[in-house]
């Protein structure tokens, strides 16, 4: 079920990818932010509290996905915008540079967490580490 979840993570991506177009023309680049940290959040951290089972994790991996996409797209559209000409291209090369590092990062961690087998710390330590480069990309 481990490549169902990483599927569904991809797919919510996807989907966001399309919802944030829309969106974005109804209501304001935070608010998509927020919400988009919120669903990311709210689905990681979802399992701690004892819904371990394969169906939670997909469907909560799916919503990351969607949350996913309501961050970096109006974020990157606000590095892009709102950073000076004379900073843009450096600015944009320092956070991209940033979070393709920590990202892997953050992977490495929650695998080596998985591998303990306790469930409900290592979701939440993952969580916490999957995070990290949300807030990187602010």
């Amino acid at each position: 079920w481990y490549g169902w979840a990483v599927a569904a993570t991809g797919v919510g991506a996807a989907s966001g990818g399309l919802l944030v177009g829309p969106l974005a023309r109804k209501y304001s680049l935070p608010h998509l932010v927020a919400v988009g940290v919120a669903l990311s959040a709210l689905a990681v951290f979802f399992p701690v509290i004892g819904h371990f089972s394969p169906a939670v994790i997909i469907v909560a991996m799916g919503t990351v996905g969607i949350g996913s996409s309501l961050i970096n797209a109006p974020l990157r559209a606000a590095l892009v915008s709102r950073t000076p000409t004379s900073q843009r291209a450096t600015t944009i090369v320092a956070a991209f540079t940033l979070v393709t590092v920590a990202s892997p990062l953050g992977a490495l961690a929650a695998a080596a967490l998985l591998a303990l087998n306790t469930p409900p710390t290592a979701w939440a330590i993952t969580a916490t580490t999957a995070l990290i480069p949300l807030s990187l990309s602010a």
